[in-house]
C-alpha cells in the first residue's frame, strides 16, 4: 500500500487516491457485504471447528490449498456468468463498466457478483480445507491482497517473476476486461491454462 500511495502521489494516476479509498471501504456489495459474511459466519460459529483454534501457527501447505480451490471455484462462477447473457447482464456486467480496472476497483460489482463469485467459493472451500485460524487469516489476507493487485493500473517489477509461475498479474486480468471471455482466473492462470481460456497476451 505504500508503494501505491507514492505512485499515486507522484502524478501518475488521474484519479482521487483518497476519495477512491473511502469508496473502496464503503462499496456496499464488496468490502461490507464480504464483512458481513466473515463476521456472521465466525460468531453464529458455522466455521468447522478447527478455524476457532489458535494454536499449530500457519500450515502454509493448507493456505496453498485454500487458495488454488478458492481459484478454481472462482474460475467456474466467473466463467459461467460469462457464458449466459442473464448472468452476465444481472450479476456481472457492473464490474466491467471498468474496461481498464484500477486497485479500488477490485471489490466492486454486484451483490450478485460477490456471492457468487466470493461468498459461495468461500463458504464451499472453508467446508473442504480444515485449517486453523492462523491458515485461514494468511489465506484471507493473500487472497484479498491478490485480487487488489491484480486490478492495479500499474506493471510491477515482479510481474514476470510471477507470470512464469502461473500467477495472475495485472497485464492478464486487463487482458480479461478488454477481451472479456478469457483469463478468468484471479490468483492464477493455470486453470485457463488447462481449460484453453488463456489469452495470446498472456503466452507471451
Amino acid at each position: 500500500m505504500i508503494l501505491i500511495h507514492i505512485l499515486c502521489s507522484s502524478g501518475i494516476n488521474t484519479y482521487s487516491y483518497k476519495k477512491a479509498l473511502i469508496a473502496h471501504f464503503c462499496n456496499v456489495e464488496g468490502i461490507i457485504l464480504l464483512s458481513i459474511y466473515l463476521s456472521i459466519t465466525w460468531l453464529a460459529e458455522w466455521m468447522p471447528n478447527s478455524y476457532y483454534c489458535w494454536d499449530g501457527g500457519i500450515k502454509w501447505p493448507h493456505v496453498f490449498v485454500q487458495l488454488l480451490l478458492q481459484d478454481f471455484l472462482q474460475y467456474i462462477f466467473h466463467r459461467l456468468e460469462h457464458s449466459f447473457v442473464i448472468l452476465y447482464q444481472n450479476f456481472h456486467t457492473h464490474h466491467h463498466r471498468y474496461k481498464v480496472p484500477k486497485l479500488f476497483d477490485a471489490f466492486s460489482g454486484s451483490m450478485g457478483d460477490t456471492i457468487s463469485m466470493i461468498l459461495i467459493p468461500l463458504w464451499i472451500t472453508s467446508r473442504i480445507v480444515h485449517t486453523n485460524l492462523w491458515s485461514y487469516i494468511a489465506f484471507g489476507t493473500i487472497y484479498s491482497s491478490w485480487l487488489l493487485y491484480i486490478h492495479c493500473e500499474y506493471n510491477f517489477p515482479w510481474d514476470e517473476f510471477c507470470r512464469k509461475f502461473g500467477f495472475g498479474t495485472p497485464r492478464d486480468h486487463r487482458a480479461h476486461h478488454k477481451y472479456l471471455k478469457c483469463n478468468y482466473g484471479h490468483l492464477f492462470m493455470y486453470w485457463d491454462y488447462v481449460f484453453d481460456t488463456v489469452h495470446k497476451i498472456s503466452k507471451n
